[in-house]
């Protein structure tokens, strides 16, 4: 991913704390009406998944700590 990219996407997450694997990421980007968060045209969970990891995930993601904002990619359960 563009460096321009990852700032952006930097932008819209607020830390609860430092960013590590163990705190939550908090998407403060566009959230969709049905409360989705959103990243130009598709979903924000999996825009920061793939930077981070740097693979697709192989199903739908869900934040295990159970925050529908949360978009930290080590939080993700692939169901």
């Amino acid at each position: 991913m563009r460096s321009a990219t990852v700032r952006r996407l930097a932008n819209l997450i607020r830390f609860k704390q430092h960013p590590t694997e163990t705190a939550c990421w908090i998407w403060t980007g566009y959230r969709r009406p049905d409360g989705r968060c959103s990243y130009e045209d598709t979903s924000a969970h999996y825009a920061v998944y793939r930077l981070v990891k740097g693979a697709e995930p192989t199903g739908r993601l869900k934040p295990r700590c159970g925050r529908k904002d949360c978009v930290n990619p080590h939080h993700m359960k692939e169901l």
